[in-house]
């Protein structure tokens, strides 16, 4: 019979969600869970709360922080309280319109879940190309408003993922919601 442990509990005062890690003894990828007012569901799966960093050596996630100014969620390990990897506490769920003009222009309706306007900037980043990236206007913690670009003329009606950024973390999420910009006739 497996037992699962608590590694931490977390709480997102911004949001108000909860955060709990758990872990099977490190013989498997732990879990955190995400529990909010609405839903209760997998955060990330196959975390390392637990892994070999060599033979002999184990690492255990014991403990997570949140970094409220750069919306992170962080897992920290067992024997040097370093990070052993980073996690946002925002998301995008869904676009509208999910498909937009390709000449550009139209306003797209992103939502989710975490947005804070830090200050910094926002941007909405269209596929994968950096050129790509635009200042977006952030409008609650559930909704963030980005207007599409120009589509380039290789890359027309095939969809992209719509990510986010606030100016000043790390990264962009990585959700996978996809816009399509196809060539509407004016």
């Amino acid at each position: 019979t497996a037992f699962l442990n608590c590694s931490f509990v977390l709480y997102d005062s911004y949001a108000q969600t909860i955060y709990i890690g758990l872990h099977d003894n490190g013989l498997n990828p732990g879990t955190v869970m995400k529990f909010d007012a609405n839903f209760v569901r997998t955060y990330i799966t196959s975390l390392p709360l637990s892994y070999e960093q060599s033979e002999d050596e184990k690492q255990i996630a014991v403990a997570a922080r949140i970094d409220p100014s750069q919306r992170e969620l962080t897992l920290v390990n067992q024997l040097t309280r370093s990070h052993l990897m980073h996690a946002l506490l925002y998301e995008v769920e869904m676009i509208e319109p999910n498909v937009v003009d390709g000449n550009g222009g139209t306003l797209v309706n992103v939502t989710g879940n975490g947005f804070k306007d830090l200050g910094q900037g926002i941007f909405c980043k269209f596929g994968s190309r950096l050129n790509r990236q635009l200042a977006a206007t952030f409008v609650d913690s559930t909704r963030i408003v980005c207007q599409a670009p120009m589509v380039t003329s290789f890359d027309p009606c095939v969809p992209v993922p719509l990510e986010i950024a606030f100016s000043g973390t790390s990264s962009f999420t990585d959700n996978q919601v996809l816009v399509t910009q196809a060539n509407i006739p004016q």
